[in-house]
């Protein structure tokens, strides 16, 4: 291949990667977001405040709203690289290998993993809020029942 071939495709491998790794950079921030909100939510269910727990949850959809457009980006770069697939696919990874030789490949790889790590630490941590919001709110279902059991036996005593 000439020269000018081979410098022009180093530049559209170095392009590409750098168009992944502000895609990647932006879901770090974003998951980071979505972990200090995540602390709040349990620390508003923690301490039985609806209405804090109704902010945290509205700006967090602000988050997932994000999220979501970023998997448009991620959709624009595998359509670009003639992928199916989408950016879980093999293809998908092949196809950016190919387009920045291994090194890049790597470190984006590590980039990759880091978002994964990051999606997976909170998706558990959503996980245990959830289920002591739910074991919460059995208490306020009980209690409500036992409010509901005192007024049937007063309205019984003629109260």
């Amino acid at each position: 291949m000439p020269l000018g071939v081979l410098t022009l495709r180093a530049d559209l491998g170095d392009r590409l990667k750098g168009e992944i790794e502000g895609l990647i950079d932006q879901e770090i921030v974003i998951y980071a977001a979505l972990g200090k909100l995540v602390d709040q939510e349990a620390d508003c269910v923690s301490r039985r405040d609806m209405d804090g727990l109704m902010d945290v949850l509205s700006e967090k959809q602000t988050y997932i709203s994000r999220q979501e457009a970023l998997l448009d980006c991620w959709k624009n770069v595998a359509f670009s690289l003639g992928v199916d697939g989408g950016r879980e696919s093999a293809a998908f990874w092949a196809a950016i290998a190919d387009r920045v030789g291994r090194k890049g490949y790597d470190d984006l790889v590590l980039k990759v993993n880091e978002v994964r790590r990051m999606a997976g630490t909170l998706l558990d941590r959503e996980r245990e809020v959830q289920r002591e919001l739910e074991a919460h709110m059995e208490e306020i279902r009980s209690k409500l029942m036992q409010m509901r059991t005192g007024r049937q036996v007063l309205r019984g005593y003629g109260g």
